[in-house]
């Protein structure tokens, strides 16, 4: 028995012998795995970002900004987040506009230092009538972002993950052909 599986009885009663179906399960959970990583990376935040970091920018005066502390229910409780919020205008070939967006994420945790960092900025600019530079969208100018930037380290974080349960998804696989080899 043995030669046909490549395994001996005692290595099969000890759990070492891997079947084919249990590689191909194995599979297809890693790759579903991969898929739910992936897909909580924020797509749509990398989308706006790779869109707007081409946007021309304009002159801008901030009206009011503000930085609170909001609590959201999720998951087994209630969460901490800091909610940045600033309305400000611009003008665009002689029209004036309202802005109210700040970034691509407005909200973070209580300890996100470059959403303070980032009040900070725009509350200096409020208090001295100082201007900002604003990034609109050339054709629709209404859209405008303050700070276009993106956290890099979660998309990278997450992309690296994604690859790394699918690289474990083809080796299972490849366990899965081997497997079916020797039994035949």
């Amino acid at each position: 028995m043995a030669a046909v599986t490549g395994f001996t009885a005692r290595e099969r009663r000890n759990g070492h012998a891997w079947t084919t179906s249990g590689c191909l399960v194995l599979a297809v959970a890693l790759s579903a795995l991969a898929v739910a990583t992936l897909a909580r990376i924020a797509w749509a935040d990398l989308a706006a970002h790779l869109e707007a970091r081409n946007w021309p920018t304009a002159q801008a005066q901030v009206l009011a900004v503000s930085l609170h502390r909001h609590a959201s229910q999720e998951r087994g409780g209630a969460r901490q987040q800091l909610v940045l919020s600033s309305v400000y205008t611009y003008e665009i070939h002689g029209v004036r506009y309202e802005g109210g967006r700040v970034g691509l994420r407005d909200v973070g945790d209580p300890q996100d230092r470059d959403l303070q960092a980032l009040y900070g900025r725009l509350n200096f600019a409020r208090l001295t009538g100082r201007p900002i530079s604003v990034a609109y969208d050339p054709a629709e100018p209404s859209r405008a972002l303050i700070d276009a930037s993106l956290d890099w380290w979660p998309v990278a974080r997450g992309l690296g993950l994604g690859l790394a349960i699918f690289v474990a998804a083809g080796l299972s696989i490849g366990a899965a052909v081997r497997s079916q080899r020797r039994e035949v």
